[in-house]
């Protein structure tokens, strides 16, 4: 029986199973929200030596407590996944760039500095997840290993997107 949704949670015997465990809710409102026919519900209740793990729905946030509580109470309810709350980036927060990519990115600096020498020194440290002395240090030939650089595309590294590169460029050109 499909979720009225059409979308299941993850795990969906996981978490029938939980559901099973831990609340009143019946086999066929649990089928519905899983996804699952009520004879795949009924079949992990009555099976005590499963081998599938529960998943608790409310700590992975598909399922509020409410939801199950009202759901307890009127056997006639249907439960739905609950909203996804967007992740929001922290400001501030740096990007990753993988250990592989890190010598790459005064490359990359340079790269910049070369083609568009009016992007300011701090849009080009969040760019590329640098900092302020190294790119100064690119910018006036004092990087200690200056000699050795060969400019590449940032993009081409993987270091940034496409689109954040042409934004700064249009912006600063």
């Amino acid at each position: 029986m499909a979720n009225a949704s059409s979308a299941s949670p993850l795990m969906p015997k996981g978490t029938a199973l939980w559901l099973i465990r831990n609340t009143a809710l019946s086999f066929k409102q649990i089928a519905d929200f899983c996804g699952l026919h009520v004879l795949e519900v009924q079949n992990l209740a009555d099976d005590e030596h499963t081998s599938i793990a529960p998943f608790d729905p409310i700590a992975s946030g598909q399922l509020t407590a409410h939801d199950i509580e009202e759901g307890e109470k009127n056997t006639n309810r249907s439960l739905s996944l609950a909203k996804a709350t967007p992740l929001v980036k922290k400001k501030g927060a740096k990007k990753y760039v993988p250990v592989a990519r890190r010598s790459d990115r005064t490359n990359a600096i340079l790269w910049i500095i070369k083609n568009y020498p009016k992007i300011p020194d701090s849009k080009i440290v969040k760019l590329l997840s640098s900092t302020l002395k190294m790119v100064q240090s690119i910018r006036d030939k004092s990087y200690w290993n200056y000699a050795n650089l060969e400019p590449h595309n940032p993009v081409s590294l993987y270091l940034c997107k496409e689109f954040e590169l042409e934004a700064l460029v249009e912006k600063y050109s």
